[in-house]
């Protein structure tokens, strides 16, 4: 009988630190290699989205058009994105395809620069951000450092808090 709680303790314990999520700072060279589109077709590497270099933090939104969460947080998001307009507001979406997030752009009113992550989840980018959830949110410190780096709902308290940093 000890011996099934000790297994018991042992597993949980275990599935606990395996299942848990590395907080990163800083995003690693090969993340910031995966290719972006652009509205206009355009290919970029994640690295561009950070040129030029910006004296706002930026707000980094994963997000798809298929996602029910994802289109429920639109009309949120715009409002916190006029009131906090001292951040940047990036938009990457990892829709199964080009013509699905294009289309999205043009129905849903989504504030904000956008880009398409053709990779979505299984490219180096999505998978230096363990994505496991969307919508999901990084925040971005000036510097390129990561400040917030997994957020699945943007709040006014997670923007408060960030820029009393």
């Amino acid at each position: 009988m000890i011996w099934k709680k000790i297994m018991l303790i042992f597993f949980l314990i275990l599935s606990v630190i395996g299942c848990s999520k590395k907080i990163e700072t800083q995003f690693n060279n090969k993340s910031l290699q995966d290719i972006l589109l652009t509205k206009q077709g355009d290919s970029i590497r994640v690295a561009d989205i950070f040129k030029p270099k910006s004296n706002k933090k930026r707000v980094i939104n994963i997000w798809a058009s298929w996602c029910k969460d994802c289109l429920n947080s639109i009309p949120e998001n715009n409002i916190l994105k006029k009131q906090y307009s001292q951040f940047e507001y990036i938009n990457i979406s990892i829709d199964k395809s080009y013509n699905d997030w294009s289309n999205a752009l043009k129905k849903y009113e989504v504030l904000g620069t956008h880009y398409y992550l053709p990779s979505g989840w299984d490219g180096s980018f999505g998978k230096f951000l363990q994505l496991d959830w969307i919508p999901r949110y990084l925040i971005v410190n000036e510097d390129e450092t990561i400040e917030v780096f997994d957020c699945t709902r943007l709040k006014e308290n997670v923007l408060d808090d960030t820029l009393k940093k």
